[in-house]
């Protein structure tokens, strides 16, 4: 009977119509439903509470309305409004605009429960490439983010590296980080290299760059004066055309130094108001030190002349100062002759080499990348 029993009872209690138990589930939802939404807004939650703003960009606010068990309630309506919409605007979903620099309270309200978040509007950060040609178009927009695979190289180790530096100005935390050990003997090629093609589609006889580095505080020049940053081929890929260097020998002041082997032209080197080591002073042009330790930016536009051989036009900033200025209407001595085939600028090739004058490094020694870029028009 017991047995019986049981399993009559477990038989009545499990054999309900299976419509009417689905019946049953979907009333008892909606029923829950129905209560979720009879309760009263108790509070709303913003976020972000705090944010900075620059002027003509955005940050998106969301609302979250709570009842008094700090559930959440969906399905609330929510307004947003702007203490001062001269400063910031703010949508009907949440996005705030910044507008001006100062400072809004923006507030969200549901059923008379409200919240707010304070926001300061900042003035907009300034472009990093401020001397990029109206037109230009990026090619190469390249931070150092991620590490790099093993590059090419005759020493042992891997001695290109992303690393932290966290006060890189144009696209931190990483930075590519080239590392000269101690001992190494100056004109080492294959240090550790990378190229890029510029797409067949975008080359052209003009061609903007700009370059974020730094050299370690205590960085010993070699003593030849060269440490090589960059290379530009305006013959297809592999050559050697023009370089673009930091020049200084030992603990002496560095300055930016270009150095030309266009082919069929005569080598030559160019330095603010210098060429060739004579004293050649050009209008506009301003040597300015490339202090170790600090950051700094090279702003490079270059215009191949109509006919190869001709002078052609370069234009260098470095932290903002025009300091090489060379142009087609330059006298022979001071202008910058250049050669090229096909249609243009055709490769980059970063492949920083240290000098060649048979100096041999005291310690450890780095350059850090933080930023390649690079557009054509």
């Amino acid at each position: 009977m017991g047995i019986a029993g049981v399993a009559s009872h477990e038989f009545a209690r499990t054999s309900r119509p299976l419509g009417l138990m689905r019946h049953s589930a979907f009333g008892l939802a909606l029923a829950a439903s129905a209560c979720l939404a009879e309760l009263p807004v108790a509070a709303v939650v913003i976020s972000p509470a705090t944010a900075w703003v620059p002027v003509g960009q955005e940050v998106q606010l969301t609302a979250t309305i709570k009842g008094d068990a700090g559930n959440v309630l969906t399905g609330r309506g929510v307004t947003w409004t702007t203490s001062n919409a001269s400063v910031a605007t703010v949508s009907g979903s949440g996005l705030v605009r910044g507008v001006t620099v100062g400072t809004i309270r923006i507030t969200a309200t549901s059923e008379g429960k409200s919240a707010s978040a304070d926001l300061t509007i900042t003035t907009p950060p300034a472009a990093p490439w401020p001397h990029e040609p109206a037109g230009f178009t990026a090619i190469l927009n390249q931070p150092w983010t991620t590490d790099m695979p093993p590059m090419t190289s005759g020493l042992p180790g891997n001695h290109a590296l992303v690393t932290d530096q966290s006060d890189a100005p144009v696209s931190p935390p990483g930075a590519m980080d080239f590392w000269y050990p101690a001992g190494l003997v100056a004109g080492y090629s294959e240090f550790g290299r990378f190229w890029f093609h510029v797409p067949r589609a975008r080359i052209s006889k003009e061609v903007f760059i700009g370059v974020a580095f730094k050299l370690s505080s205590a960085f010993q020049g070699e003593a030849s004066g060269v440490q090589k940053l960059f290379f530009l081929s305006a013959h297809g890929t592999g050559a050697n055309d023009f370089w673009v260097e930091v020049g200084g020998s030992g603990s002496n002041p560095l300055n930016l130094r270009v150095v030309t082997e266009f082919q069929g032209l005569a080598s030559a080197e160019y330095e603010p108001n210098v060429k060739n080591f004579l004293s050649t002073p050009v209008a506009g042009e301003t040597n300015v030190i490339v202090d170790r330790g600090v950051w700094h930016k090279y702003e490079i536009y270059l215009k191949l002349p109509d006919v190869s051989g001709g002078a052609g036009t370069c234009m260098i900033w470095v932290d903002g100062t025009l300091a090489l200025n060379r142009d087609p209407s330059l006298p022979l001595d001071r202008a910058m002759p250049m050669a090229f085939s096909g249609t243009g600028w055709a490769e980059l090739n970063v492949d920083p080499i240290w000098g060649g004058g048979g100096s041999v490094k005291a310690h450890r020694d780095d350059i850090w990348y933080d930023h390649l870029y690079i557009s054509t028009r």
